[in-house]
């Protein structure tokens, strides 16, 4: 089990991609980042396929994302949340109660500058303690 994180680009809403294989309205962007049809799932069918191979080539970003990069494995995320944890979650409302407990979730923009904000805080200034 891992953790990934992506940041999809814009070109399909700049209208920068390739024409999709499906009407343009029934693309979206789901709750948890990934791009997906507005139809309910046990319609998708084919269509699902067509839209997955598309978004491997629609733009000049691959899998229409602007960044995309593994973080860490399971006991990686038990020594980040233990150093929040010891340099106090006060400091951190972002990143200890937005940190993903399962598969999906996603950041708005405001709270991943407020993320970015509480990593430099965690780097730069935060008493982790000595370990032995």
């Amino acid at each position: 089990m891992g953790l990934d994180a992506f940041v999809n680009c814009n070109c399909f809403w700049e209208g920068k991609t390739t024409g999709p294989p499906v009407p343009r309205e029934l693309i979206q962007i789901d709750g948890d980042g990934w791009w997906s049809l507005k139809t309910d799932w046990r319609e998708w069918g084919e269509q699902e396929w067509k839209l997955e191979e598309w978004i491997e080539t629609a733009c000049e970003h691959e899998r229409m994302r602007v960044v995309d990069e593994w973080v860490c494995n399971i006991s990686g995320k038990a020594h980040f949340l233990s150093a929040l944890q010891r340099a106090g979650i006060e400091h951190f409302p972002i990143l200890w109660g937005e940190f993903p407990q399962a598969n999906g979730g996603q950041l708005s923009p405001e709270n991943a500058a407020r993320a970015l904000d509480e990593l430099r805080f965690l780097r730069e200034r935060a008493d982790l303690g000595v370990r032995h």
